[in-house]
């Protein structure tokens, strides 16, 4: 292989690992600043920002990761690159590339785990108003006791039963 085949698929391996980095980093930097703000009032939500802790810390480690996958890719990187210079192939590059790989993974799981976080901060802090409220209204009665030709969204009542027999 002459040298400039090796430096062009340095390039591309390169570009490769900055993109998954750029990607890691913007998804998670964004689910971080999100829950920043509603954290601190800027964006209005009925959320305390004790119910924001673990999804800001799902987020963070994301965060942490796409730094680590960094770290590794440029090791990587460095590995391959004195291999290119030398002119002889090793097999030291598989390392930090499996770290850079797995750090990626993790960053993932970590931006889906934040989202899960969220949403589940939000049905915790749901609270329904009187028209959500199945037991206000006879969506939930039995079909003997809907359609009566009243136009109420009372319970029945005893006396209702009676009448209705």
């Amino acid at each position: 292989m002459n040298p400039s085949a090796r430096y062009d698929s340095l390039g591309s391996l390169s570009s490769m690992l900055m993109l998954g980095f750029r990607y890691l980093a913007w998804l998670n930097g964004l689910g971080l600043l999100f829950v920043v703000c509603c954290a601190l009032g800027i964006i209005s939500t009925d959320f305390s920002p004790g119910w924001l802790r673990l999804p800001l810390l799902a987020f963070s480690s994301g965060v942490l990761f796409s730094g680590l996958s960094l770290l590794w890719a440029y090791l990587a990187q460095v590995s391959l690159h004195n291999q290119a210079v030398a002119g002889y192939t090793r097999r030291t590059h598989w390392v930090p590339l499996t770290c850079t790989i797995i750090a990626y993974c993790l960053g993932l799981a970590s931006f889906l785990a934040g989202c899960w976080l969220l949403v589940y901060a939000a049905s915790v802090n749901y609270q329904p108003s009187n028209a959500d409220d199945p037991s206000a209204s006879d969506e939930m009665a039995p079909y003997s006791q809907q359609n009566r030709g009243r136009f109420s969204t009372r319970a029945p009542v005893a006396r209702d039963v009676v009448q209705l027999r």
